[in-house]
């Protein structure tokens, strides 16, 4: 398996990806800008797995378990901050593309700070994101919980919503409302006198 590695959306290098009896084996090699001293990330998910640093002539090779990431990867990263509690992530959110993001693990779920373009793409929770300074960037906060999920969006009735209940609100009106319906599925018919007698 080989896949791209990318800083700030950018790709850099390339990295592959074999299994070894219990270990996964990682090869990276940075194509450009091999001088600059990079960590390398790969990405599954909600989790993130720290590498290492290439050498002068930009390569890494390194094992792990492949308890660390049992289902693979789907992305690798490059990031030149040093390590903290905020690791680089990018993937997808509620079915929108993130290329660049930094993830941290929180009791209840996550924390997903976003630099300001990837911000713009959730605009009904920009009211929800605090800001918080990553690694020299001003970024703003998202909360998820423990499945990676956004909070439920608060409407203007007062009550919550997320994108599945607006997409069945959007049919079940119709569904249930039919003008086809029989006036005795009970579904808002009109009385008759008929119903009313006590000997029905």
């Amino acid at each position: 398996m080989e896949l791209a590695i990318t800083e700030h959306g950018e790709q850099i290098g390339s990295l592959t990806m074999e299994q070894e009896g219990l270990f996964w084996k990682f090869v990276c090699k940075i194509s450009s800008d091999r001088e600059q001293l990079r960590r390398i990330f790969v990405i599954y998910q909600w989790k993130t797995e720290y590498l290492g640093v290439p050498d002068a002539d930009g390569k890494l090779e390194i094992r792990i378990p492949r308890s660390h990431l049992p289902e693979g990867v789907q992305a690798a990263l490059a990031m030149r901050h040093p390590r903290g509690i905020w690791s680089p992530w990018c993937g997808t959110l509620e079915g929108i593309e993130i290329s660049e993001a930094f993830l941290r693990t929180a009791e209840d779920g996550f924390d997903l700070a976003l630099p300001p373009q990837e911000a713009l793409k959730f605009p009904a929770w920009a009211e929800d994101m605090k800001t918080e300074l990553v690694y020299g960037t001003q970024t703003a906060l998202l909360r998820l919980d423990r499945d990676g999920r956004l909070p439920p969006r608060e409407t203007e009735y007062g009550g919550v919503t997320d994108e599945e209940t607006e997409e069945m609100d959007r049919f079940m009106p119709d569904a249930l409302l039919s003008d086809d319906a029989p006036a005795d599925d009970g579904f808002g018919g009109e009385r008759t006198e008929e119903a009313d007698r006590s000997d029905l």
